[in-house]
């Protein structure tokens, strides 16, 4: 089979003494005495404890992912980057040179390829948006996307360590599908896609004869080659290309285990890190540092992390456009009100009932879906903690409203504007109606 580059072949680790490792009884480990030998993390071997560590960690070890995402975020600069489409992608226009400044380039051979085309790309986004280094902003022709700057200094601040760390997180903990414009619910599984997948290659390595398209398909992440790409630049796996075909995706032929990404993958594989990972904040809220009791006694130059800057509360009353097929309301309400009070509010203008569930959806700052249901619905955050002022959305930007989830009647909530503040607009307050609102019961007839 023709072999083409690799994404990362690795780097060879310095030497040094191997810090043994134990629980304290807080969850977080603490370095043992020598006089202790025998204990490590359970699962760990003793040639990954010692790899951990050892392992340099600068901008071109144990992988480029520094030096790549970097070049990322350089790239987006000061001034923004304009994006493509709702989810606010990459244009195409800018994917070949972006590609080119990569440690390794990527060969594809697309006549007009999109961010997907380019796992290396796609990852990289993918970890900047859910950094929240890299931000989206305005909606429609309007979109851009913008290096957050008080976040960047933050980011400038930590050493190489907490960077790779940083990143590690933002990927294995924080990244959603729905950042890439991928699904409509609030999926939280990367980490479990990731360590699927590497339990399922081989230790000779996972080779793929690119002429069966089922082998298109890798355990775990399908076809959604930028987790692959992320495994590489991280250090992880070494990752080889296939000969690349005019008109055809990129596909790998080769992917094989790197004794890095062994060590990594059996830590944050441990059912204390999954408990760890798994009970976390509520949607929209990012805390780095969530791994530090696992990786920092390895690395006790971990010492800070990436603080995200906290949602401002926006004051004044919030005019939305609310669609329902043809038929248009335009309602208002103070900032101070719930999107449970926008929920009666849309249901009283399209004079519908309010005997069913509902739920709110629309992206959080960090690109991901955020799902906000009705006070009886099992999953958190629920309407009622949920104030208009704290919402993400940009003037122009929208969120859906589903009603009923048996006749699932499906509204479009747009943001037109924020007025100053006034009096009056306590309780949703309809300001203009077009066209006549369906019947609730009866839709057929519609």
């Amino acid at each position: 089979m023709a072999q083409g580059r690799r994404l990362n072949e690795g780097a060879a680790p310095r030497s040094g003494r191997r810090p043994r490792v134990s629980e304290d009884g807080t969850g977080r480990r603490r370095p043992l005495k020598e006089e202790q030998p025998s204990s490590r993390p359970r699962g760990l071997s003793a040639r990954a404890a010692r790899l951990l560590g050892e392992q340099t960690i600068d901008q071109n070890q144990p992988g480029t992912i520094l030096r790549d995402f970097q070049t990322f975020v350089d790239f987006v600069g000061t001034d923004g980057l304009r994006t493509t489409g709702q989810h606010h992608l990459l244009p195409h226009t800018c994917l070949g040179e972006l590609n080119c400044r990569m440690s390794r380039p990527l060969d594809v051979r697309l006549r007009r390829p999109q961010q997907r085309s380019y796992p290396n790309l796609e990852g990289l986004y993918l970890v900047g948006r859910a950094s929240g280094l890299i931000q989206a902003r305005g909606s429609g022709a309007k979109g851009r996307l913008v290096v957050d700057e008080a976040m960047r200094g933050s980011w400038e601040v930590l050493n190489a360590t907490e960077r790779y760390f940083t990143l590690l997180e933002a990927w294995l903990v924080y990244a959603r599908r729905g950042m890439l414009g991928k699904g409509r619910g609030p999926s939280r599984d990367v980490l479990l896609d990731c360590v699927r997948l590497w339990e399922c290659i081989p230790k000779k390595g996972l080779r793929l004869d690119q002429r069966r398209p089922s082998e298109r398909y890798l355990p775990g992440i399908g076809t959604e080659y930028h987790h692959l790409a992320l495994m590489g630049m991280f250090g992880l796996a070494a990752v080889d290309e296939g000969a690349a075909v005019e008109g055809q995706p990129w596909r790998p032929a080769e992917v094989r285990r790197l004794p890095w990404g062994d060590a990594v993958f059996t830590l944050v594989s441990d059912p204390d890190v999954w408990m760890q990972v798994t009970n976390e904040a509520e949607p929209g809220k990012v805390v780095f540092g969530r791994l530090q009791g696992v990786f920092g006694p390895f690395y006790p130059q971990w010492q800070r992390n990436l603080v995200v800057s906290g949602p401002v509360f926006r004051k004044g009353v919030f005019v939305f456009g609310v669609s329902l097929g043809n038929v248009r309301r335009q309602i208002a309400l103070s900032a101070k009100g719930s999107l449970e009070d926008l929920a009666h509010g849309i249901l009283r203008a399209f004079d519908f009932d309010a005997d069913h569930l509902y739920c709110f959806t629309y992206k959080d700052r960090f690109g991901a879906i955020v799902n906000v249901s009705h006070p009886y619905c099992d999953e958190p955050p629920w309407t009622l903690d949920v104030r208009l002022g704290d919402l993400p959305l940009a003037a122009g930007e929208a969120m859906d409203f589903l009603y009923d989830f048996g006749d699932n009647w499906l509204f479009r909530v747009r943001l037109d504007r924020v007025d100053p503040p006034a009096a009056g607009f306590s309780r949703p307050v309809v300001l203009e109606a077009h066209g006549k609102a369906p019947p609730q019961y009866g839709r057929e007839d519609w």
